[in-house]
């Protein structure tokens, strides 16, 4: 009975596999555990995946600043393409063999709000009272000018682990 299940799950393994090309994967509450790692049997897994033929891409609103431990912690041997920064932002991401904790990062493409447009909506954030966290390039920035303000901004670069620039 046991031998003739894991023949099933072998089969049921090898058509996913064969039929799949793409696993497109969110880091918040689907690649990442609550304590916001991934774990062992998952770089395992996605390293069986990629193995079959199957490519891993990453899709999260979060700045890519803050993809770049995920792609080191993969470890494919090819560029693992990433969309992030909200839908802004299309990367290449592979980590640097040479430089332990460093990836190398080839732009598909950039889309973002034209300037005049941020700067509307971060002086609308202002007069309405809220804090705005907004993406400079690599870097995560934000408009604080009150104590709460400073506490959601610390509260989100605990969660990610991205430093917030204060402007």
């Amino acid at each position: 009975m046991l031998a003739s299940k894991a023949a099933d799950n072998k089969t049921n393994e090898t058509r996913a596999s064969s039929r799949y090309h793409v696993v497109a994967l969110d880091l918040d509450g689907t690649l990442f555990r609550s304590n916001h790692t991934v774990s062992d049997e998952t770089v395992d897994y996605l390293h069986y995946l990629y193995s079959r033929g199957v490519t891993i891409m990453i899709a999260t609103g979060r700045a890519a600043s803050s993809v770049y431990p995920t792609v080191i912690r993969l470890n494919h041997p090819k560029p693992i393409p990433v969309v992030c920064s909200n839908g802004s932002n299309g990367l290449l991401c592979k980590p640097n063999a040479s430089e332990g904790s460093d990836v190398n990062v080839d732009e598909l493409f950039s889309e973002h709000a034209p300037e005049a447009v941020a700067r509307k909506t971060l002086k609308l954030a202002t007069q309405l009272g809220c804090v705005m966290q907004y993406y400079h390039g690599n870097d995560i920035c934000a408009n604080p000018f009150q104590d709460k303000h400073y506490q959601l901004t610390t509260m989100y670069s605990n969660l990610t682990g991205a430093k917030t620039i204060y402007r």
